[in-house]
């Protein structure tokens, strides 16, 4: 495992190692990784990228503005980190730019030792060290779950959590940021992979749960419909008379009196 602060220079290599660079503050940092195309790292701080061992990885410099962090790891020294999780073949790709302020706090407090060669800091600095890439590899998985769930769409296990937490939350707002984290996803995820899993958008499915449950209590219950609309999750009354028309093809009121008891 080896640590480094940006030197400026331009360079093309194949990694012999996973390296990890860490924005610090803004820089004109190009770098490619498995590509031709050199895009600029991020004027974000905070921002990191991760390429694996093996990734070609094409640099231009900042101009000797140290404005990124680099970190190495040896595999063997990674897989230790990680209990003897093997990070190699396929499921170790390059991690796009990201922002996360763990690492780059670590990387600063990691960054400040070296500069300022404490060397009686080397034991934490060792703990840093690792803790910045057990953080990194919990953002990989992460990110690997994001990736698979824009493909294939939101897992059996994830659809019966959405299901059971939407049924037991009706009467409530259910924002989006609510349901997405059951769903353990970002919202914007959620939003392209629902209509995949479901085949019906959010919006779409919400609004036919509530009337689905609208119907249940005007057919089975005594309830007034004022109270049946708040118990379903509409904003009002009027607001569930309309969706319910158009839907259904009938007032709350006449479904009631055909199908009520």
């Amino acid at each position: 495992m080896t640590t480094g602060v940006y030197k400026g220079h331009s360079a093309r290599t194949v990694l012999d190692g996973h390296l990890l660079a860490i924005n610090l503050r803004p820089n004109k940092t190009l770098l490619a990784l498995n590509s031709d195309v050199q895009k600029q790292l991020s004027n974000e701080t905070n921002t990191i990228i991760f390429g694996p061992s093996g990734t070609d990885a094409f640099e231009t410099d900042d101009g000797g503005h140290k404005s990124h962090f680099y970190l190495t790891y040896e595999p063997e020294s990674a897989e230790t980190l990680l209990g003897g999780f093997s990070l190699s073949g396929a499921g170790l790709e390059v991690l796009p730019p990201t922002q996360d302020i763990v690492i780059g706090n670590m990387a600063r407090e990691l960054q400040r030792h070296l500069l300022t060669g404490e060397v009686e800091g080397a034991i934490f600095m060792e703990m840093l060290t690792s803790s910045i890439f057990i953080r990194l590899a919990s953002l990989m998985a992460r990110e690997s779950r994001e990736r698979q769930t824009r493909k294939s769409g939101l897992s059996d296990a994830c659809k019966s959590r959405l299901v059971d937490f939407i049924d037991a939350n009706l009467a409530s707002t259910l924002d989006l940021g609510a349901i997405a984290k059951v769903a353990e996803v970002p919202v914007h995820v959620l939003t392209r992979s629902f209509k995949r899993s479901f085949g019906v958008s959010l919006s779409s499915y919400l609004l036919e749960r509530r009337l689905d449950k609208a119907r249940t209590l005007l057919a089975e219950g005594n309830d007034t419909i004022a109270a049946i609309a708040y118990t379903c999750g509409f904003s009002s009354q009027q607001h569930m008379t309309n969706s319910f028309t158009a839907k259904v093809g009938a007032t709350p009121a006449r479904y009631r009196k055909e199908f009520g008891p």
